[in-house]
C-alpha cells in the first residue's frame, strides 16, 4: 500500500466514496441472486410438492438470510462512515490497513453466504432427509457470526486507536457499541459451533 504522502494525504471524501461503493455494490450484488433461487424452489415444489414442508421452510432460510446479510452490512457501513468522520485529520497510520480489511470482510460476506444458502445439492431439496435446509442454515450462520464479529471487533479497533485525535465522545460510543456487537456475534458464532458438533 502507497504511504499517505504518495497520494495526496488523507481526503475523507475518498474514503467515504471508497467505502460507499464498496457497502453498496456488496449489498446490491447479493439480491441478484435471490430470485434465481427463489425459482429453484419452486422449481422443485412443482416436481415435488409432497415435500412442501422442506421446501417451506428452505424459502424461509433464504429470505431470513438475505434480509439479516442486509441489515448486518447496512450497520457496519453506519459505524464505518461514523468512525471515518469522526477520525482527525490525518487519522492514525493503520486506519488505512484496518479500513482495506473490513472492506475485504464486506466484500467477501456476501458471497460466501449466498454460496452457502445455495449450496450445490438444491435438488435434494425434496428428499426425505430433513435436515439438509437446517446443516444449510448451520453453515450459514456460522459463516456470518464469524464475519460479522470479526468485522465488529475491527470496527472497535478502529474506533480505539483514533479517539485520541479525533472526536473522542463519538468514537468513545462507537467503539463500545461495536465492542458490544463483537461480543454478541461471538457468542453466537460459539453457540452455532457447538451446535454443529
Amino acid at each position: 500500500m502507497l504511504p499517505f504522502r504518495h497520494v495526496g494525504g488523507h481526503n475523507p471524501g475518498q474514503w467515504l466514496g471508497l467505502i460507499d461503493a464498496v457497502y453498496g455494490i456488496a449489498m446490491t450484488l447479493m439480491i441478484f441472486d435471490l430470485p434465481k433461487t427463489l425459482k429453484q424452489i419452486a422449481v422443485q415444489y412443482t416436481l415435488h410438492p409432497q415435500y412442501i414442508g422442506n421446501q417451506t421452510f428452505d424459502f424461509a432460510v433464504n429470505i431470513i438470510g438475505y434480509i439479516l446479510i442486509f441489515l448486518i452490512l447496512y450497520e457496519i457501513w453506519c459505524f464505518h462512515k461514523t468512525i471515518l468522520l469522526a477520525s482527525s485529520n490525518p487519522p492514525h497510520r493503520l486506519h488505512g490497513h484496518i479500513t482495506a480489511i473490513i472492506l475485504v470482510f464486506v466484500s467477501i460476506t456476501p458471497a460466501c453466504t449466498v454460496f452457502l444458502l445455495n449450496a450445490e445439492g438444491h435438488e435434494l431439496l425434496s428428499s426425505t432427509a430433513p435436515t439438509l435446509s437446517y446443516l444449510r442454515l448451520r453453515s450459514t450462520a456460522f459463516f456470518l457470526f464469524l464475519s460479522a464479529a470479526i468485522s465488529y471487533g475491527l470496527l472497535t479497533v478502529l474506533a480505539r486507536i483514533n479517539a485520541a485525535q479525533g472526536d473522542r465522545a463519538v468514537l468513545k460510543l462507537c467503539r463500545q457499541s461495536a465492542q458490544a456487537r463483537c461480543l454478541l456475534f461471538t457468542l453466537f458464532f460459539m453457540s452455532s459451533l457447538i451446535a454443529y458438533h
